[in-house]
């Protein structure tokens, strides 16, 4: 399908609650490690590593066996019994080193060159919508991703669908400030059947470097994405 995103920045996947994240991201991660393109390519020449903060590690393990993904380490912060709450509350002051320290916690030695953060929200500082802290939370990360040598895949919400009016661009859906779009290698939006009215659950890609472009999909009844005749932009 064409997209590759580059090394050592952060891309975003945004949606509504409920829409397929997660298991989208999960088929496109097992296709890259069979080398197959799904989405776009990245080559994962390590593991990836999964921080999952909204739902409990069994259910993402459960996701991962049924895709096939091998070289795959789940975490999951709401699973961390033992001191899980202090760690929470510090992530609104810390959230950097948050970051650092759950990765060390609950990954230790495992070697990997893709981190998934699902959500991005939990380590964002500041205002969701003040651009300068975005930006600068975004900055934090890609500067993370460069130390680290990773590549960071990120889901986020979208902001909710209204009837009053209509977005003139995809990547205005993203929650939050603008800096979400200035400060992040590719933005994904993922937008369900629910929202769009359509038969099919549409992904906008924009990177940085290529031009956008629209790819469909279909469910089945197991709920997998089935790529379907993609549209043009």
């Amino acid at each position: 399908m064409g997209v590759t995103f580059p090394p050592h920045q952060i891309h975003i996947l945004a949606g509504a609650s409920g829409s397929g994240k997660t298991t989208l991201l999960l088929q496109a991660l097992a296709s890259w490690e069979r080398g197959q393109l799904f989405l776009g390519t990245i080559v994962p020449s390590k593991g990836v590593a999964y921080l999952v903060g909204d739902r409990t590690r069994e259910e993402v393990d459960e996701r991962v066996r049924h895709v096939g993904l091998a070289r795959v380490k789940v975490f999951g912060i709401v699973d961390d019994l033992r001191n899980a709450t202090s760690k929470i509350r510090a992530l609104k002051y810390t959230p950097e080193k948050g970051l650092r320290d759950l990765i060390q916690e609950g990954f230790g030695d495992y070697d990997f060159d893709i981190l998934v953060i699902d959500p991005i929200f939990l380590f964002l500082q500041g205002k969701i919508i003040d651009y300068q802290d975005i930006a600068l939370s975004l900055i934090t990360l890609n500067q993370f991703a460069t130390e680290r040598n990773l590549t960071l895949l990120a889901t986020h919400h979208a902001t909710k669908a209204r009837t009053d009016f209509t977005f003139k661009r995809s990547q205005d859906r993203i929650s939050g400030s603008s800096a979400f779009q200035g400060f992040s290698g590719t933005q994904m939006i993922l937008i369900d059947t629910a929202e769009s009215g359509l038969s099919t659950y549409d992904l906008h890609i924009i990177p940085h470097t290529s031009a956008p472009r629209t790819h469909s999909f279909v469910r089945g009844e197991d709920g997998y994405f089935i790529a379907v005749a993609k549209k043009s932009v």
